[in-house]
């Protein structure tokens, strides 16, 4: 008897974490593409064009390149002031320097054109009636706070802002450590698919919640997730092994401390946004925590919801805009781990 009871509950221990795991497998991992048409991105090189014509002849030679590239020159090309500028900026030690890196850094798009292709299929699943966008590189001359663009289905890349994070100009240019961890071609696709769920996920409320702003990040975050799957969380976010490695294991706690000090529905900006935003690490922690740890939260949050409610669709739950019922709905409540 007493061996019959122990392997019923072997059997039902064995069943319980079976089930467990099921329940906690992402969907974002179970996406069956087969139905999904093949893609095959070709990214256009705006600054090959540009800085391959000849700086003494470039009233004439602009015409072509503004043909292949409207978006980027949309002024009076046959003004005088505006072929002084470009001529300038194509002229520029500083600007030569940072395309011919680029170019050294980026001799072909092939593996980024790959990486694209494939993300764009996942996009298509989620949103088969969209356009796959258009990508397009250029060099930004140091725009270090708006790396890419998402415009008018166009996805534009400042590859000069992917130079790896020891890139020389970015210290020069007074850049972060923490800023310029990011600035490295595997987080390029990351951040354009950041950008597109920018896009589309309202934010409308300005005086929002600590809980809101998670949740908001937490469905951008879930998006770029569910567009490459096989992608790291910590790439996703920008965090380092070691901050990530630290919010894994003290998640429950800092959950426990978001509620213990009253902290999700506050609107205080000042009081929230230590949370939320950028930085070596947050302040009310360790300083091996990383910072937005608000934001990682959030995310957990959103993945959680989506697990546990299978009818929601992803685009449906990016507009969705009450973050109190994605939290009921969740039952997200990790545990402390002290």
């Amino acid at each position: 008897m007493h061996k019959l009871v122990l392997k019923s509950l072997l059997i039902f221990s064995l069943i319980s974490v079976l089930f467990s795991c099921g329940n906690s497998k992402d969907r974002t991992e179970d996406v069956d593409l087969s139905e999904v048409k093949e893609v095959k991105v070709k990214i256009s090189r705006y600054e090959q064009a540009l800085f391959s014509m000849d700086p003494d002849n470039i009233e004439i030679e602009i015409k072509e390149v503004a043909n292949e590239f409207p978006q980027f020159l949309q002024g009076d090309l046959s003004d005088s002031l505006n072929i002084m500028q470009l001529h300038d900026f194509i002229s520029d030690p500083t600007i030569l320097r940072l395309y011919e890196d680029c170019q050294n850094v980026f001799p072909t798009l092939e593996n980024l054109e790959k990486e694209f292709s494939e993300a764009f299929r996942y996009y298509l699943y989620y949103f088969p009636k969209d356009t796959v966008p258009e990508v397009i590189t250029y060099v930004s001359g140091g725009d270090f706070e708006h790396p890419v663009k998402y415009i008018n289905n166009q996805i534009i890349v400042a590859l000069d802002m992917y130079l790896e994070q020891d890139y020389p100009m970015y210290s020069m240019w007074g850049i972060p450590e923490f800023a310029s961890y990011t600035m490295d071609e595997e987080y390029i696709l990351a951040d354009a698919m950041y950008e597109i769920a920018v896009s589309k996920v309202p934010f409308e409320k300005a005086d929002k919640s600590l809980l809101e702003m998670m949740v908001y990040y937490g469905k951008l975050y879930y998006f770029v997730d569910a567009m490459m799957p096989e992608l790291g969380d910590s790439i996703i976010i920008g965090y380092t092994p070691t901050q990530t490695d630290w919010i894994i294991e003290n998640e429950g706690n800092v959950w426990g401390f978001f509620v213990d000090k009253e902290l999700l529905y506050s609107t205080d900006h000042k009081k929230i946004n230590s949370f939320l935003s950028e930085g070596p690490f947050t302040s009310a922690f360790s300083k091996e925590s990383p910072a937005t740890i608000a934001r990682w939260i959030g995310w957990r949050i959103v993945k959680k919801y989506m697990n546990e409610n299978e009818q929601i669709e992803l685009s449906e739950m990016l507009l969705q805009n009450d973050a109190q019922a994605i939290l009921s709905k969740s039952r997200y409540k990790p545990e402390k781990t002290e």
